[in-house]
């Protein structure tokens, strides 16, 4: 009867907001091509207002997405390639030539982001991409 009390205690004690754990759904299309990633690690630091996202594919592409300051809804146009960048499918970019960026949507525990960019690379010849796709991220 104890244990009971105890776990009984425990389970309307807490609440959802405390078990939740987080996740992120991330979408990125190159030119036509879908990418699938095998691994995505995003975080949500509310407290220095910064986004960060790093996702690794089955071939070896990577995305990376870095964006500080981020204290409402905001349009970066162009971002920098600091702030959003892709590697992959014989293409390394040096430079975000167009495009834009945008947080649609800020409320703790939740960030959306909407992204479409053209990327430059001059790696086996210089080559345009276009990058676009978004993400949900829950704390």
């Amino acid at each position: 009867m104890g244990l009971f009390s105890i776990l009984s205690g425990c389970l309307l004690s807490c609440s959802k907001e405390d078990t939740l754990k987080p996740y992120a759904i991330l979408s990125v299309r190159v030119d036509d091509i879908e990418i699938f990633f095998e691994f995505t690690d995003a975080t949500w630091d509310t407290t220095s207002h910064t986004l960060s996202i790093q996702a690794n594919s089955y071939y070896n592409e990577v995305f990376r997405l870095t964006i500080t300051n981020i204290t409402g809804t905001i349009t970066l146009s162009p971002p920098s390639i600091s702030q959003i960048y892709f590697e992959g499918l014989d293409f390394v970019p040096h430079i975000v030539i167009a495009g834009e960026l945008r947080i649609t949507n800020v409320s703790y525990p939740e960030i959306n982001e909407a992204f479409s960019v053209s990327m430059e690379d001059n790696f086996n010849g210089v080559d345009v991409k276009q990058i676009s796709g978004g993400f949900t991220l829950h704390n």
